[in-house]
């Protein structure tokens, strides 16, 4: 079994989810685009190591967009992160930390869902929907999932 995690800036690893070897097996077979060093970080993963789950997505993106920034990307996300954590209360309740993540996620940034192209490939690269805003759903939770957890909402 695979666990995903992400490092914050805080120096803590986040837990995300975990991923059955057999998904990585089936992920590695049926992607033989793959760049070498990713095939081999996956293999070395089904050992018992972590992965960041951005990295990871960003990764898996570069192979599609090689001229992606995979550290641009990663720093656009931790600067989100940093604009969040200016909104939240020293002492905000989980709730209070769910309602701003909300507003500051769907109303400030304005993420939603690509309704006018739901099905085009774009929408499930991370890289794309944090500079359009829209995707679909899965996409967009896995933003707002190392949003939440950045600000202690596991």
């Amino acid at each position: 079994m695979l666990f995903l995690f992400r490092d914050h800036a805080d120096g803590n690893k986040h837990y995300i989810a975990p991923i059955p070897d057999y998904a990585i097996r089936k992920l590695i077979d049926l992607n033989p685009g793959f760049k070498d060093d990713i095939r081999r970080g996956f293999r070395q993963m089904r050992q018992g190591d972590a992965i960041a789950l951005l990295e990871a997505a960003a990764c898996i993106a570069h192979d599609t967009y090689p001229d992606l920034d995979v550290q641009q990307f990663l720093d656009e996300m931790d600067r989100l992160q940093e604009r969040l954590q200016r909104r939240m209360p020293q002492d905000a309740q989980p709730l209070q930390r769910l309602n701003v993540l909300n507003r500051f996620f769907y109303g400030e940034l304005g993420f939603s869902a690509n309704l006018n192209d739901y099905y085009a490939p774009d929408n499930s690269y991370l890289h794309e929907v944090l500079r359009t805003r829209r995707g679909i759903p899965i996409s967009m939770a896995v933003l707002w999932l190392e949003l939440a957890q950045g600000i202690g909402l596991n």
